[in-house]
């Protein structure tokens, strides 16, 4: 009997710790798993076109599914990954308020506005980037507000017509 009892502890020890080695080892492929996501402006992988969008632009006003967006002039889509790399960790190391003005300095209206039509069931998208997952929200047209910058994905329209929207991404820029 007291044999019996001596091989039993070292055998549940044995489990245990292989229990708990196998849990592990699967977290540390998990947050692999996350830091590999896609990246935080793909929308082709949530759904949305698989080009870069038509129009860069922060909205002047909206009414009902007609929205008015000043044409920003930002280059930004047309950065190599190495210089959008270089920006986004140079960004990472400003406080709030500088982050804000560099935006600010890099999103310069082009003194120009593009009237266009949301159409009933038009995606709209938020995507944020918390601890290295990315997570995408769905957005109604009512939680489009005035002073946000979108990137708008345009259906092909006649000449002389009113655009209408494809696919819009929401930037929140609060949650990078």
């Amino acid at each position: 009997m007291l044999m019996k009892k001596n091989t039993v502890l070292p055998v549940c020890i044995v489990i245990a710790i292989f229990l708990l080695s196998a849990c592990d080892s699967g977290a540390g492929v998990n947050s692999e798993l996350q830091n590999q996501g896609p990246s935080r402006n793909d929308v082709s992988l949530f759904g949305g076109p698989d080009r870069n969008p038509d129009v860069f632009g922060k909205v002047k006003s909206i009414l009902g599914n007609e929205l008015v967006v000043y044409k920003l002039d930002s280059n930004r889509e047309e950065l190599a990954d190495a210089e959008k790399e270089k920006l986004r960790n140079e960004m990472q190391n400003l406080s709030p308020e500088e982050k804000a003005k560099r935006r600010e300095e890099r999103n310069k209206t082009a003194g120009e506005t593009l009237e266009l039509i949301i159409p009933v069931g038009t995606p709209i998208i938020s995507l944020s980037n918390l601890s290295g997952k990315t997570e995408v929200t769905e957005l109604q047209i009512s939680d489009i507000k005035e002073g946000q910058t979108l990137r708008i994905w345009l259906e092909e329209a006649a000449p002389g017509t009113t655009p209408s929207s494809e696919f819009i991404h929401v930037q929140q820029f609060g949650q990078q």
